[in-house]
């Protein structure tokens, strides 16, 4: 008998999961962001929200033959049939609106017929606003420091090292997060070759309007 390959092993792994977290009717919402290839520069802040399409070909063909699908108009409009379901529901989601989404998911739900959602944010659609982890990214790359004030105090930050640049980039995002937007907007005039809290792949990563009607 041949060893089991990486993908025989995850499905033994999810049909235990199934067992023994599935055996009463349940709904469970998965939930995406990009669907791609990795980014070049492992520290790109996608590669750890991605998945990539042929993973992500295997997941919906799983589901698919394995699990009931529903869309989550059904569980606002009539969740008494979820309810009823005589087995576990799932629903698939997308966070964000990646442009990846066109290319690399629309035509697999198309194919197996599988109802999914995607919640924009209006600002990252609109080119308002960007990822504040994408903004501190591109803040730190091809850098060895950066200077920031926060409450009046002038902080290095060093980048050389990719273990430097991780370190970094978690602690600026962890005490930038929180801050209102009037100390946030602060943040983004020190940040080289900032354009506030856009950034040039803004428009490149994220769906327009006018592409998240083509979707369907």
């Amino acid at each position: 008998m041949s060893n089991p390959t990486f993908f025989d092993r995850i499905r033994i792994k999810l049909d235990l999961w199934r067992k023994q977290y599935l055996s009463s009717p349940s709904v469970y919402v998965l939930m995406y962001h990009h669907v791609c290839q990795p980014y070049e520069d492992p520290r790109h802040p996608a590669n750890k929200i991605l998945v990539t399409p042929g993973h992500f070909r295997k997941q919906m063909r799983y589901l698919k033959e394995n699990f009931s699908i529903a869309s989550t108009d059904l569980f606002y409009k009539s969740p008494e049939r979820l309810e009823e379901a005589s087995e576990p529901v799932v629903m698939v989601t997308f966070d964000d609106g990646y442009r990846n989404i066109l290319e690399n998911v629309s035509p697999v739900m198309k194919k197996h017929s599988i109802p999914f959602t995607v919640f924009v944010t209006s600002g990252y659609v609109d080119g308002d606003f960007t990822p504040l982890e994408l903004v501190l990214y591109e803040a730190l790359t091809e850098r060895n420091q950066l200077k920031i004030r926060f409450d009046g105090e002038e902080q290095l930050f060093p980048c050389g090292t990719d273990t430097e640049f991780n370190r970094s980039l978690k602690e600026l995002y962890t005490r930038a997060k929180p801050c209102p937007p009037e100390r946030r907007e602060e943040l983004y005039e020190q940040l080289p070759d900032s354009e506030g809290n856009t950034t040039k792949s803004n428009r490149d990563i994220f769906l327009s309007w006018d592409e998240l009607r083509q979707i369907k």
